[in-house]
């Protein structure tokens, strides 16, 4: 296979999912919307980015933990929950849907001994404080219990560089992983730290913030629910309320299309699809 025919079996593996997702949401009243990459791709492609290789959804925290809960307990066939919660190894602090009887290695899963399928990325989506220094304090501390989480999980993390500095990069990562082995006896921490972030009903200010992701921008409530349906591969799913602000806030001018030298394709280690195939990138 081609990597276009990979990309391609890969989004259809992708879609039934998400319509499946759709179908179990509206069936149990759960509040989703397309997220991220995924939104843009609807709102500029009407499905997926044709170079994106993956799917984000994400969810505000109770209908996000209602759902963690319903997916644990068998009620949608054919998919598996994956959290810090239910499995070793695994080093985001949101959740992931893989299907069965696939695989999808990374570098950072093999390193970390995770096994993972063909998935979809839930984010939860929290209530930030209103007071500014806490508002602020929160901010950080997820961003530093995520990030300790992917060093202590694995040994070969994904830097933004290549050369000479992506080598100094992936060293110090690697220092770093050993030096959060050894002061760390539990990485349930990770999680309790980021889950003890939340602030309470008097607190909040009105805003959310999906804090597991790496861009970290809080949004008025109204700018994502209720959400709003755009076409998505000639499916109507949800995006939030007001996409285009919402979009604006995450990526700037996202109606540019990035030229194509800026146009990255991560395909993993390994792909194993539901029909058995098997596509390995050392043999391709």
């Amino acid at each position: 296979m081609t990597n276009d025919e990979v990309l391609e079996a890969l989004h259809q593996v992708e879609l039934d999912v998400l319509l499946d997702i759709d179908a179990f949401c509206c069936e149990h009243q759960i509040a989703w919307w397309l997220d991220s990459g995924s939104a843009l791709g609807a709102a500029r492609h009407g499905g997926f980015i044709p170079w994106d290789d993956d799917v984000d959804i994400a969810m505000p925290r109770a209908d996000y933990d209602r759902f963690c809960k319903l997916v644990s307990d068998g009620l949608l066939p054919g998919c598996i929950l994956h959290n810090t919660h239910n499995t070793p190894g695994f080093a985001p602090l949101f959740s992931k849907i893989c299907v069965e009887g696939t695989r999808f290695e990374t570098e950072e899963t093999r390193a970390a001994g995770y096994e993972q399928g063909i998935f979809i990325d839930v984010f939860p989506y929290d209530e930030t404080f209103k007071d500014a220094s806490k508002s602020s304090l929160q901010f950080r501390q997820a961003a530093m219990a995520q990030k300790r989480s992917y060093l202590y999980h694995s040994s070969k993390i994904n830097v933004p560089h290549g050369g000479l500095l992506g080598a100094i990069e992936r060293i110090g990562c690697l220092v770093l992983h050993w030096v959060e082995r050894a002061r760390v006896k539990n990485p349930a921490q990770y999680q309790n730290l980021y889950d003890a972030l939340r602030p309470n009903a008097q607190e909040t200010s009105g805003e959310l913030c999906p804090f597991s992701w790496s861009r970290q921008v809080s949004f008025p409530i109204s700018i994502l629910t209720p959400t709003v349906k755009l076409g998505f591969e000639g499916h109507m799913l949800p995006v939030p309320a007001d996409y285009d602000r919402y979009l604006t806030m995450t990526y700037g001018d996202w109606h540019q299309v990035p030229p194509v030298d800026q146009r990255h394709t991560h395909l993993p280690l390994l792909i194993q699809f539901p029909n058995g195939d098997v596509w390995d990138s050392a043999a391709s």
